[in-house]
């Protein structure tokens, strides 16, 4: 904590709590994808977007149980499938990539987690604008990450953005 001694009281009470928080809960159902998703509603299409959501899911429980490894490997085949069905900027891609990107964060692969939190960022703030609780949720994970990587002035902007959205 001495190396923290320079930080505002303010920031050093934000910091406190985002370090001794519990690695994030994820929301215990996957997002629903809209039956319109679905590319031309061909039954293996249909049945490749039901793979995925239900892949999504499991990382989720995965992630969840504390197996960042099964929930990341689960991620990744959610993401390639979602990115083929319904392109590589649609929200549920993003939302699969906020799992996997946690899940990497858990797993101290910090560079790939960091890339991965900032796609799903980017996808968020494209989808829904910059004020959407979605891009908060994007914020607060990536501003997570950089504490616990020491970039505190980056994180601090972050998650000063995400409380304006909250």
């Amino acid at each position: 904590m001495k190396k923290l001694a320079f930080l505002r009281p303010s920031l050093l009470l934000l910091y406190a709590v985002i370090v001794s928080c519990a690695p994030l809960s994820l929301p215990s159902k996957a997002p629903e994808i809209a039956p319109s998703a679905s590319v031309a509603g061909a039954p293996e299409q249909e049945a490749a977007v039901t793979r995925a959501a239900r892949l999504h899911q499991e990382a989720a429980e995965f992630y969840e149980r504390g197996s960042y490894l099964q929930a990341a490997t689960l991620a990744e085949e959610a993401v390639k499938i979602r990115e083929h069905l319904l392109g590589p900027t649609h929200p549920d891609v993003a939302a699969t990539l906020n799992i996997l990107g946690q899940s990497l964060h858990q797993l101290a692969q910090i560079p790939q987690a960091r890339a991965v939190h900032e796609r799903a960022l980017r996808i968020r703030e494209q989808a829904y604008g910059g004020s959407h609780p979605s891009v908060a949720e994007s914020l607060t994970n990536l501003a997570r990450l950089l504490t616990s990587s020491g970039d505190f002035s980056c994180a601090r902007r972050l998650l000063e953005r995400a409380l304006h959205i909250r």
